[in-house]
């Protein structure tokens, strides 16, 4: 297998902006696998054992939006892969799995990449790390009580909404969307996408539903955008397992607007589930205070923190730098 890391390098280095350092994909990872379409690394800013990105092997692609559908399907056949390891060298108790879109979505480097980070009982019970909600459970300014309860009836009701009573938003062959009431809605928008088929989990769904779920999250995004207050970045995403914070007993893929202002620092998006004191390496590499700086990874090669401070632009579907 012929290593890619200088091809991406090279890319990496010829597209930036004058002055930019690399990327950290390019210098500060393992690199765990690579298919016709993408690859895997380990993430260099774990948030948990075995944290991993899967990038496309397309290095002009900056944003979620450009991936094309052969591409995705191989993200979930990577996905797939990598979890099958995980289950047998880690033994996770669940995952999280997501993009981060925008600045206001905490996407931090320019470049199109899906994480999956796998959950663990043991380290939310000794961190006290209530895991209900999944990627619902980022420091929001506020979020719903609903989210904070362990009940089982809570849980219940949530089933319920969205599987038989709230309206559709969207639906195709093999998944429908809707939104969440306002008493479990973290944030105006806020949509999950369901298969029609009950799958318990992502893991149980197969290639074309995870399509499916993928493409009505950008109808649903393409319409919001073209709304009257369009959000200013998204994250998008599932929880897998009660560990992963799984609160039906169906796969969902949550459509979750973010606004300017509704985090004290975006930065990191969905890695900030994991409060820092939780972080293998205790380190946050996404904190307000390292906003505008550069956190050295090797001497000649540093993390660009302020690619996205003037996240200027016309709409969030359009996320190349200005």
């Amino acid at each position: 297998m012929n290593p890619i890391k200088p091809t991406f390098y090279n890319a990496a280095r010829d597209r930036m902006p004058e002055g930019m350092r690399p990327s950290p994909f390019t210098d500060r990872a393992d690199w765990l696998g690579q298919g016709e379409l993408t690859f895997a690394v380990s993430n260099g800013f774990p948030s948990t054992l075995g944290h991993t990105l899967v990038l496309p092997r397309d290095f002009g692609t900056y944003r979620f939006t450009d991936l094309a559908r052969d591409e995705l399907v191989e993200h979930f056949r990577m996905f797939k892969t990598l979890t099958a390891a995980f289950n047998a060298h880690f033994k996770p108790d669940g995952y999280n799995v997501g993009w981060n879109i925008g600045f206001h979505g905490g996407q931090s480097i320019a470049h199109a990449h899906m994480h999956i980070m796998p959950r663990y009982n043991t380290v939310n019970r000794a961190h006290k790390i209530n895991p209900l909600g999944g990627l619902v459970r980022m420091p929001f300014q506020s979020i719903p009580d609903f989210y904070n309860t362990a009940s089982k009836s809570a849980q219940r009701t949530l089933e319920k909404h969205v599987t038989t009573m709230m309206p559709l938003v969207a639906r195709n062959d093999l998944a429908y969307a809707v939104n969440l009431p306002r008493d479990v809605a973290v944030a105006q928008g806020h949509s999950v996408v369901l298969p029609h088929a009950p799958r318990k989990s992502l893991l149980d769904c197969s290639e074309g539903e995870f399509l499916a779920q993928l493409e009505l999250a950008l109808e649903i995004m393409a319409m919001q955008q073209a709304g009257t207050t369009p959000p200013d970045g998204y994250n998008i995403g599932w929880d897998v397992g009660r560990a992963g914070g799984q609160m039906m007993s169906r796969a969902y893929l949550h459509v979750l607007p973010r606004y300017a202002g509704d985090m004290d620092s975006p930065r990191g998006g969905i890695v900030r589930l994991i409060p820092q004191a939780a972080w293998p390496n205790n380190t946050d590499y996404y904190d307000a205070k390292n906003v505008g700086k550069d956190v050295v990874l090797k001497d000649i090669v540093t993390f660009p923190f302020d690619f996205w401070d003037s996240p200027s632009r016309s709409n969030v579907m359009d996320l190349k730098p200005v």
